[in-house]
């Protein structure tokens, strides 16, 4: 928090705040979107999503039952249908990705991407 408002201080140009998984906390995102600019971090494996947030469809369109009211990314992930990732390409390189909008206990509405 400190080094967001520091380099706005200091008129420091930027739009994204990048950060590691452990910095994900609830009270670093209202400063960061008080002065309305963007982030990006990492997400702990077992950092949970409310699974009423977002809805999973199989292969056939079904909606898919969720545990509980909160699930942890890594039990999410291997939940995503195949038809949900798309391919994304930088340079030469392409990966497989998809994304999911979810909300997070005491961070709110974010995008995954996975």
């Amino acid at each position: 928090m400190e080094l967001v408002e520091e380099a706005i201080r200091h008129k420091v140009a930027f739009g994204v705040v990048v950060f590691d998984a452990w910095y994900l906390a609830e009270e670093l995102i209202p400063v960061i979107a008080r002065r309305r600019k963007d982030w990006i971090s990492m997400l702990k494996q077992n950092r949970g999503l409310e699974t009423t947030s977002f809805q999973l469809r199989d292969v056939n369109g079904w909606a898919m039952k969720l545990p509980g009211p909160h699930m942890a990314v890594e039990h999410l992930v291997p939940l995503i249908p195949v038809q949900a990732y798309r391919p994304v390409t930088i340079g030469e390189h392409t990966d497989w990705c998809f994304t999911l909008g979810v909300r997070i206990p005491s961070v709110g509405k974010v995008r995954i991407v996975g």
